[in-house]
């Protein structure tokens, strides 16, 4: 089977800010494989079916190592290494393996203790602001923040620095040169963390990536540890603070849900997951590069043709999920795609899934009465690659 270029564009605009593009909707039921232009004009496959994205996200035939079109012209520097989410296996493997024992169920419980005073201290701090305060500033930003810099070894009172740095890494529209100044400042920040670490060893993360890596056949340079230490402190913070936030207003437009949640406390993971689910803050997709012919979903896609597999259109795909614009808490689980698939699926997903367990629960405990506002318009956050909120001013 063919498929003729559409040359429509990729579906941006949202109608409802917490629902997807209406466009994912009509591309699932009408061209679930199908060719568009993407966010820059270029000419791209989109995969919008549930069972497709994870055909293309599981197949390593579709490579991650490549400089997106976007960043064409983009020259990196010699002392930059690629994030591993970059890398292909072998040279992938090699930098999961050596992170993998690290986010484990057992770990992360160990972990829990610890996140749940944060988390108190920080619904302090919202009270402390009172009413108008920012969610985001007083509670969904610092609780991941705090979490991964603990777990990494980074002084949170460089938390400005790295969060400036991380914002701009993830803006939708932005010169290449500024993103590399971005990606320069964390790499320097997290050089210096590295060199902290060989001197100054301690319990942290960082000191046991340092101490691992001796031990390996072929041991992290340390410009490898601060690749490592880069991405897991942008995706350790940004996104899960997203998730709190967004999963906020969602709730918060359901007050029904916060009343259930509330006298079900032990249902909070359900909800987590219908979260994760239907708000899917990586809202524009995940892309490949077919490094051979693969026919999916009945269209065969080239080598050399670029590819998104939709995790917003996948995770809301009626032939995997009934009602799938529903937070239906009591859904058959199934698997969603917000964490990816395959071989590159996030390493920090239970901490992500503790982190806004603990997160939610004690939020709408201590705070029943939550509302937005009044009088305050939410600024979503269209203009970067992880949906979230830029702001979220409430009261109680």
């Amino acid at each position: 089977m063919s498929c003729p270029v559409s040359h429509q564009a990729m579906p941006v605009e949202r109608v409802d800010p917490l629902m997807p593009p209406p466009g994912y909707a009509q591309l699932l039921a009408e061209a679930p494989v199908t060719k568009v232009l993407d966010l820059i004009g270029q000419e791209t496959w989109l995969v919008t079916r549930y069972a497709d994205v994870r055909a293309v996200l599981g197949d390593p035939r579709f490579s991650s190592d490549f400089i997106a079109p976007e960043l064409k012209g983009m020259r990196e520097e010699e002392d930059f290494v690629k994030p591993f989410i970059r890398l292909d296996p072998p040279e992938h493997t090699r930098f999961r393996r050596a992170l993998t024992g690290e986010f484990t169920v057992r770990q992360i419980r160990l972990l829990e203790p610890g996140i749940r005073q944060l988390v108190e201290d920080q619904l302090d701090q919202l009270a402390a602001a009172g009413q108008g305060a920012d969610l985001v500033e007083h509670f969904a930003l610092p609780i991941p923040s705090l979490v991964i810099c603990q777990l990494l070894g980074v002084p949170y009172t460089d938390h400005g620095r790295f969060q400036n740095d991380s914002k701009l890494l993830l803006t939708r529209e932005l010169a290449p040169e500024d993103r590399m100044r971005a990606a320069n400042g964390l790499r320097d920040f997290m050089l210096d963390l590295v060199h902290l670490k060989r001197r100054e060893p301690d319990a942290a993360l960082m000191t046991r990536l340092i101490e691992r890596s001796a031990e390996m056949e072929q041991p992290f340079s340390d410009l490898e540890l601060a690749s490592i230490g880069m991405l897991l402190l942008v995706a350790g913070h940004e996104t899960t603070a997203n998730m709190i936030a967004l999963t906020t207003v969602a709730l918060l437009r359901q007050p029904e849900k916060i009343e259930a949640l509330r006298a079900d406390p032990g249902k909070v993971d359900a909800y987590v997951e219908e979260a994760l689910r239907l708000l899917t803050i990586v809202q524009h997709g995940v892309r490949r590069l077919a490094t051979e012919d693969i026919e999916v979903g009945g269209e065969v896609i080239r080598e050399g043709e670029w590819v998104v597999a939709s995790l917003a259109a996948g995770n809301r795909d009626p032939g995997v999920y009934s009602e799938p614009d529903e937070l239906d808490a009591d859904r058959k689980r199934v698997s969603h795609l917000s964490f990816g698939f395959g071989p590159h699926q996030c390493l920090g997903q239970q901490l992500a899934r503790v982190e806004l367990q603990i997160a939610l629960a004690a939020l709408f405990r201590r705070f029943p009465a939550l509302r937005v506002q009044e009088g305050e318009e939410i600024p979503y956050k269209h203009d970067m690659l992880i949906y979230g909120v830029h702001s979220l001013p409430v009261a109680w």
